[in-house]
């Protein structure tokens, strides 16, 4: 996005910040941020990915009475007397 406003030579200002793309430095250091911007991303993404794997191939190792619950698992059944 800002790339597209830089091409019509429309600088970007953050106040809270306090950059400016339209001095070098401030543009240099935009780009310095958006490039840890997008590694933080990519981190998060492949952490996601990789704990998605391992949730499946834990469930998927689990054997199907495992996988049915009760609320007493331990408990047996006697007809009263």
């Amino acid at each position: 996005m800002v790339g597209e406003l830089h091409k019509h030579e429309i600088g970007f200002t953050s106040l809270h910040e306090r950059l400016d793309t339209i001095t070098p430095g401030g543009g240099v250091v935009f780009h310095v941020f958006a490039a840890l911007a997008e590694s933080i991303h990519e981190l998060i993404v492949s952490g996601t990915r990789e704990r998605l794997d391992a949730a499946r191939t834990r469930i998927a190792g689990r054997s199907p009475s495992s996988t049915t619950t009760s609320s007493t698992p331990h408990a047996t059944c006697y007809p009263s007397t």
